[in-house]
């Protein structure tokens, strides 16, 4: 029988374990090395993604440019140039709605007699501020009133009729355009006094710097109102007024089913009488005591 070397099996088993022990260290090291390139390309995938992702952006908005370009070459072969007293605006025939509604510029471009001047531009005898507001207003469906005064608004909406446009939301409509003597916040103030009452500001009907002092002309103007706001500023700045639910009258002596509240002073023939209300008040805005914006519901009870 043979017998075994112990020195050399000793040796062959130490060297299986340090081969072993080699192969481990270069495993680990394979496994970190692929541990790196693992998270190098997840970096570079991300940083594709985010790059494919710009490059997406960037050709949506070249393709919207490019829309938009398309649009107003559209628009340069129906631009047209109008002289409206004087100065100069150029637009486009879908702007001026030609194609979808009956106004003005309708009936001149399809009529076939309005013909341009010899620079190419359309003229019409208008106020060109007027028309920048009502240019402004078809581009954009926004009708901007603002810093305008009761007087130009007039002139504004007779242009619009002139023009044979319609706009069912003129800003002018609010109380504090209409209105010198409160504030937009003031008017706000009032509107929510005024919401018991399921009321609010509503059109000017007389303005005493504007229509006169006379009994006459405001009782032509603000009789039959079934409801009114008075805003009165004194000779010191200070606001106050009053609402009443009841409509003025002229008449000389009343009932109590028709409401009456002359203005004073009274011709010396007239009757006040007064008609009780649970919805009519007093207020202040201001005033010389420093109190803020005040509601005074009136007593019944002392009338």
């Amino acid at each position: 029988m043979e017998k075994t070397n112990p020195t050399s099996s000793k040796r062959t088993l130490d060297e299986i374990r340090q081969e072993l022990t080699s192969v481990r260290k270069r495993s680990k090291t394979l496994c970190s090395s692929i541990d790196a390139h693992i998270i190098d390309l997840d970096a570079r995938e991300k940083s594709l993604q985010q790059r494919e992702m710009q490059l997406k952006e960037r050709e949506d908005h070249l393709h919207s440019v490019e829309h938009r370009m398309e649009e107003q070459a559209e628009k340069a072969k129906a631009k047209i140039v109008l002289d409206v007293g004087g100065r100069r605006f150029a637009t486009t025939k879908e702007t001026l709605k030609v194609n979808v509604q009956d106004n003005y510029f309708t009936a001149m471009v399809r009529s076939g007699k309005w013909k341009p001047d010899a620079d190419g531009s359309y003229f019409i005898d208008r106020n060109p501020d007027n028309f920048e507001i009502i240019l402004h207003y078809l581009r954009t469906g926004r009708m901007s009133t603002k810093g305008l005064s009761e007087e130009q608004i007039i002139e504004l909406k007779e242009d619009m009729d002139f023009y044979q446009l319609v706009c069912d939301h003129y800003p002018a409509s609010s109380p504090y355009r209409q209105s010198e003597a409160i504030s937009e916040t003031q008017a706000q103030i009032v509107n929510t006094w005024l919401l018991d009452t399921n009321r609010e500001i509503g059109d000017l009907l007389y303005r005493a710097s504007i229509h006169g002092f006379s009994q006459e002309i405001f009782h032509q103007l603000c009789d039959d109102v079934d409801a009114s706001l008075v805003i009165i500023e004194s000779s010191d700045g200070f606001v106050f007024g009053g609402y009443c639910p009841s409509a003025w009258s002229s008449t000389s002596s009343f009932d109590s089913s028709s409401a009456a509240h002359p203005p004073p002073p009274p011709p010396s023939s007239s009757t006040i009488s007064f008609v009780p209300s649970d919805d009519a008040f007093l207020f202040t805005l201001t005033n010389p005591h420093h109190l803020p914006p005040t509601k005074f519901p009136i007593n019944n009870s002392k009338y």
